[in-house]
């Protein structure tokens, strides 16, 4: 299941902690993200998953902007 959603504006040089989740289980997720700013580099790392106490998952991700300007960007992922 692809899927791409808008986060926000991240400023340089530092990370953002983003969660997401669905119900239930979804395998294991991969996450990219996707700056929307020319010349701008983020760098996504510490990516894993927690299972719920409701039975759901909840995929979390750090994302950081490595570069010399803000950065405008959404989190696309896929099931490896």
């Amino acid at each position: 299941m692809a899927w791409s959603v808008f986060i926000g504006t991240i400023n340089p040089g530092t990370s953002q902690g983003v969660a997401y989740s669905w119900d239930g289980y979804h395998g294991v997720q991969v996450a990219r993200a996707r700056p929307l700013n020319p010349g701008s580099q983020l760098r996504v790392s510490n990516q894993g998953q927690r299972l719920d106490e409701d039975g759901s998952y909840t995929y979390f991700v750090t994302v950081r902007n490595v570069g010399s300007l803000p950065v405008s960007y959404e989190l696309t992922g896929d099931r490896v």
